[in-house]
């Protein structure tokens, strides 16, 4: 009888689905499965059953060679604390990327055995991330974990990547393929109903904007518009991070208000990718975000508001310009 141990870093909520998905097709027991999230309340997953889900700390290391004996320091508890959690037994990892630290450590614990990219969202598919390097470390230690790439393949450990269409992790080895699926025995069944021709705004992330009040200028534009073109059934989608900015969330809604009464907003599990696999004629806006991306790929009408040079901070900036030379290099535009 196989004893691995499956171990999922759960990023966001398409990656839960598509590891629900990837546990279903390899036939994974769910007893032989361990989850973990720094980001989400396991309330908003809809589970029907329970999981096996645990707590893993950040372990961010120390960048400096000053602190060298810091960092082995926090190497060593880390890979004790992932011991416990995997009872010291063999396991495979499945990550969306390496940009944390936490991940780096996990990945290079010695009871893991093996790993696999699993599509969560933007990572799978940028330009910028599209290398071929392949790493072998005979033994790891702080310099070649602090400078692993977010898609760093390690010989003897990476054993493929997993996305939900041809174009995802399509430079990378062992590409695999899975269909986008939300419908899961382990889940309390939902329905995401919208009506038809719908217009969906995806409010970006505060941390994006210098002036967040310039950006809300710009909505106040579109819900202007909205208004004297009579449009109903707009539907808001807050960025995750609003979780936790309750004041800057109810400044929005006190702002759009004012232009439309008719506004809903929807939960922040709510599946949006799953929406546009089912295109209904609806109108999708937003500034930044991988939903552009699914919502392109599926033919949905995709609307850029609230983004230009002035308003955003030097590293969204950047990271729009790689977005854009990303759908650029997918053949995607926006209407």
């Amino acid at each position: 009888m196989n004893t691995s141990i499956h171990l999922f870093y759960i990023s966001n909520y398409l990656s839960f689905n598509n590891y629900l998905t990837l546990i279903q097709l390899k036939k994974i027991e769910l007893d032989q499965c361990i989850f973990y999230s720094p980001r989400l309340s396991f309330n908003d997953l809809n589970i029907a059953i329970d999981l096996n889900i645990v707590t893993i700390p950040k372990f961010n290391l120390y960048h400096s060679r000053r602190d060298l004996f810091k960092n082995i320091k926090l190497i060593k508890h880390a890979q004790s604390v992932i011991n416990k959690i995997v009872q010291a037994k063999p396991f495979t990892f499945y990550i969306p990327h390496l940009i944390n630290d936490r991940e780096k450590l996990i990945l290079l614990n010695k009871n893991c055995k093996n790993y696999f990219f699993v599509e969560e969202g933007f990572p799978a598919y940028r330009i910028d991330y599209q290398q071929k390097e392949i790493f072998k470390f005979v033994k790891p230690n702080y310099w070649n974990i602090i400078n692993l790439p977010p898609l760093a393949i390690i010989k003897n450990k990476y054993h493929g990547c997993i996305g939900n269409y041809d174009y995802s992790f399509h430079w990378m080895p062992m590409q695999n393929v899975i269909p986008l699926k939300f419908d899961h025995d382990c889940k309390i069944k939902t329905k995401n109903i919208i009506p038809k021709d719908s217009h969906i705004l995806g409010i970006d992330s505060p941390k994006k904007f210098n002036h967040f009040e310039d950006y809300m200028d710009t909505l106040q534009e579109l819900f202007l518009g909205f208004k004297k073109k009579k449009i109903e059934n707009i539907y808001i989608k807050f960025h995750p991070s609003f979780t936790h900015m309750t004041a800057e969330k109810e400044l929005v809604m006190n702002s759009l208000t004012k232009y439309s009464k008719n506004i809903h907003v929807l939960n922040s599990n709510f599946y949006l990718e799953e929406l546009f696999k089912n295109n209904n004629g609806i109108t999708f806006y937003n500034t930044l975000s991988s939903l552009i991306i699914y919502a392109l790929q599926e033919n949905i009408k995709v609307i850029s508001v609230g983004g230009n040079d002035q308003n955003m901070d030097k590293e969204t900036n950047k990271l729009m310009g790689t977005f854009n030379d990303t759908l650029s290099s997918m053949k995607l535009k926006f209407n």
